[in-house]
C-alpha cells in the first residue's frame, strides 16, 4: 500500500461523512452554509435595502427534492408598494459548486441564483440583480452568518 493510496482513501472516506453529515442540513464548524447541502428542503434569503429611499426587496427559494421531482417555493416582495408574488416552480436544482440554484422554465415564473446573481421572474415582477464587491463574512463557530454579502 502507498502513502498515495492511502491519501486518496482517507480523504474519500472524508468526504463521504462531511457530504453524510451535510445531508442533514447542518454544516461544518467554520464552514460555508451557502452551498446546497442535499437535503430534502433547504432554502436561501435575500433582502436588499436603500435606507436613503426607504426601499426594501425580499427575495427567496427553497429547493424541495422528491422522487417525482424536485420543486421550489419562490416569493418576491418589494416595499413601498406591499408587492408580494410566489409561485411553486417545477425542476428545481441546487449545486454546491460553484454555488447555483434555478428552477422554473416559464418567463412568468423562474429563478436563478449564484454567488454574484439573484434573478426572478415571478408574474409582472421582473427582478435581475448583479453583486459586486463581494466579500466574505467571517465565519462564525457554526457558520452563522458566514454567507458571501456585497457592499452597498
Amino acid at each position: 500500500m502507498t502513502a498515495a493510496y492511502l491519501r486518496w482513501a482517507v480523504e474519500g472516506i472524508a468526504k463521504r461523512l462531511v457530504d453524510a453529515y451535510r445531508s442533514t442540513g447542518a454544516d461544518l464548524p467554520f464552514g460555508d452554509p451557502l452551498p446546497s447541502h442535499g437535503c430534502e428542503m433547504e432554502g436561501w434569503f435575500w433582502r436588499l435595502t436603500n435606507g436613503a429611499s426607504d426601499r426594501v426587496v425580499v427575495g427567496l427559494c427553497s429547493v424541495n427534492r422528491h422522487p417525482d421531482g424536485d420543486w421550489a417555493t419562490v416569493a418576491v416582495a418589494l416595499h413601498p408598494g406591499g408587492v408580494v408574488r410566489s409561485a411553486a416552480l417545477d425542476g428545481a436544482e441546487a449545486e454546491s459548486s460553484p454555488f447555483t440554484v434555478h428552477a422554473g422554465t416559464d418567463p412568468a415564473g423562474s429563478f436563478a441564483a449564484a454567488t454574484d446573481r439573484l434573478r426572478i421572474d415571478l408574474d409582472d415582477i421582473h427582478l435581475n440583480l448583479r453583486f459586486t464587491d463581494l466579500f466574505q463574512w467571517p465565519k462564525a463557530f457554526g457558520a452563522a452568518g458566514s454567507s458571501p454579502r456585497s457592499r452597498f
